[in-house]
């Protein structure tokens, strides 16, 4: 008996996802593996507090996005802005005061009460897609809270 041989990396369909983090050293790490991955076709990143504060965690992105080689456009996101039922309490002592370490970067300066929320960007999904949770899951139980029915047709998996 053979065995077929497996698809050719180049003729897979990459999977929709979209990424709940909280961008602090390892998350954006993990940002630059998966928007460099065939495998994934990264449709969007929500961005929530965990690490360090979400207006850091939003500027971490989007600068982790900015250092691509090729030009990606990945609609960001803001799940939750802190825990649901205890005190924020960033990482400051691995991640530093920027959850980036002690690199020099850009202060936040952006204002987030315009920037839409997961369960926006999963909305706007023409199919199901895989939601990859990186950071605190506060983000998927308030869009759970919100609109469970809409969750449950707009995503196919949720991996942590």
């Amino acid at each position: 008996m053979t065995v077929p041989d497996p698809p050719h990396p180049a003729s897979r369909i990459p999977l929709p996802v979209i990424i709940d983090t909280d961008p602090g050293i390892d998350d954006c790490l993990a940002l630059l593996l998966a928007l460099n991955s065939p495998e994934l076709e990264v449709r969007g990143i929500s961005i929530s507090y965990g690490n360090t504060v979400v207006e850091n965690a939003y500027r971490n992105a989007v600068e982790i996005i900015r250092k691509m080689k090729q030009v990606v456009r990945v609609p960001l996101g803001i799940g939750a802005r802190r825990p649901l039922k205890r005190q924020l309490q960033v990482a400051a002592d691995t991640h530093g005061p920027s959850g980036l370490g002690y690199a020099e970067v850009p202060p936040p300066g952006v204002i987030l009460d315009y920037v839409r929320p997961l369960e926006r960007l999963l909305d706007e999904q023409p199919e199901p897609v895989t939601l990859v949770t990186l950071g605190p899951v506060t983000s998927l139980a308030l869009a759970l809270r919100s609109n469970p029915a809409s969750f449950a047709r707009k995503s196919a998996a949720t991996s942590r």
